[in-house]
């Protein structure tokens, strides 16, 4: 593009975000019809310079982006042809407002693993804002958290560092800290040889009790960590496989159940988390 087609762009591109302009261009598409190019060049203005940053300023990429832009861009469609726009005193605004909160469901959404408006509700309940995954090693020290010494395996679940990570990956699921910090550590102690099946069964009203925390969050985060039938735990498989394993949609999902008392157990909701994310993946195929 040479520097007349750049400042056309640009003059294009002001005169589509005026609101008197947007009320012209949407009353010449009523009388049209939106196979006219008047409506052709306002729907790519609205995908390129609405939608798309907006995904990308939720740090949204691959498979997510591409259904966030693609929600998006309907929204703002099915907004645009609404009769009321006509009457709004500011139509780019209420485009916009909309606009944002679709690609902000579909980020929630593809962070909890569920739909935009259980995910809207996941958030407030949670309050997780925008908890970073990394973790200061200092922070876990002050809580007491201390690297465990290598242990032969059978002796006792030592994971070291990668209790960090796990404790880091609750964290971003939306725990507080010294909570995670204090019951990943109580819950490493559990021998590894106790894997009968009932480990995340047993003690785990008892231990809720001494902790202060909700019975279903400790059953549930046992069940995580320590796996039960069909559901190999995450200490001994971050112990086997490393930190890598916290990658994988479905153990995402488990962590995330921990933390938000709707969502299914963590061995169903990863179940669920993968069998969707095959599902995108076939669509995108």
């Amino acid at each position: 593009m040479d520097t007349v087609d750049e400042v056309r762009s640009a003059r294009t591109r002001k005169r589509l975000r005026d609101d008197r302009n947007l009320l012209e261009e949407l009353g010449r598409i009523d009388a049209c019809g939106w196979d006219d190019p008047v409506a052709t060049a306002l729907l790519t203005f609205v995908r390129e310079d609405l939608v798309r940053p907006m995904v990308v300023a939720e740090g949204l990429r691959g498979l997510a982006a591409s259904q966030a832009e693609a929600t998006g861009w309907e929204t703002a469609w099915e907004t645009l042809r609404a009769p009321s726009l006509r009457q709004a005193a500011s139509p780019w605004g209420v485009v916009w407002v909309a606009v944002q909160r679709a690609v902000r469901g579909e980020a929630l959404a593809a962070r909890y693993c569920t739909t935009s408006i259980k995910a809207w509700r996941a958030r407030s309940d949670a309050r997780t804002g925008a908890v970073p995954m990394v973790v200061s090693l200092d922070r876990l020290l002050d809580v007491g958290l201390e690297p465990a010494p290598q242990q032969p395996v059978g002796a006792g679940i030592a994971l070291g560092p990668g209790l960090e990570v796990i404790v880091g990956a609750m964290v971003h699921a939306g725990w507080q800290l010294e909570t995670a910090a204090r019951l990943v550590r109580v819950l490493a102690e559990i021998p590894v040889h106790d894997v009968d099946g009932t480990r995340a069964k047993a003690g785990w009203r008892p231990l809720a009790a001494e902790l202060g925390l909700p019975p279903w969050q400790v059953r549930r985060t046992m069940v995580l960590l320590l796996g039960e039938p069909g559901w190999d735990g995450l200490l001994p498989r971050v112990r086997r496989e490393g930190a890598g394993v916290l990658d994988d949609v479905g153990v995402q999902a488990a962590v995330r159940s921990t933390a938000v008392e709707w969502m299914r157990p963590p061995r169903r909701v990863a179940a669920l988390a993968l069998r969707r994310d095959a599902r995108k993946r076939e669509r995108a195929s």
